[in-house]
């Protein structure tokens, strides 16, 4: 979790679940620990942080022009983390933010049960 682009480390502060998110680690020749982005987010905002990240991320052509450097690891090496942070807090200001997730809509659950062939009473497994 803290070798990718983007991971998350839950955290409950004064009786909140949220989430820790982490940018920037690495693997291979360049291994690193992720950095800190936010120390703490609110479980209600976590999928915005993680929206505006991959919005800032996108816009940055430099690092599309060599297919190994498409990481934000490479786009925060460039930019620094303030510089990062600061353009992540201005997308969060966009219209698309402002709008309202419905969660239940995303989730998706599985019915093992209600999937699963019927059992004839007369046979033993």
């Amino acid at each position: 979790m803290l070798m990718h682009d983007v991971g998350m480390l839950a955290r409950v502060r004064d009786d909140v679940l949220g989430f820790k998110i982490v940018v920037r680690g690495g693997l291979s020749t360049n291994a690193m620990m992720a950095k800190t982005l936010r120390e703490f987010v609110p479980a209600d905002d976590l999928i915005k942080n993680c929206e505006a990240v991959l919005r800032v991320f996108n816009r940055q052509d430099e690092e599309r022009k060599i297919i190994g450097r498409t990481r934000i690891n490479f786009t925060i090496t460039r930019l620094g983390m303030d510089k990062f942070r600061e353009m992540l807090d201005e997308e969060l200001e966009g219209d698309w933010a402002k709008k309202e997730i419905d969660l239940d809509s995303l989730m998706f659950v599985d019915d093992e049960d209600g999937d699963a062939p019927a059992v004839d009473s007369g046979s033993t497994p």
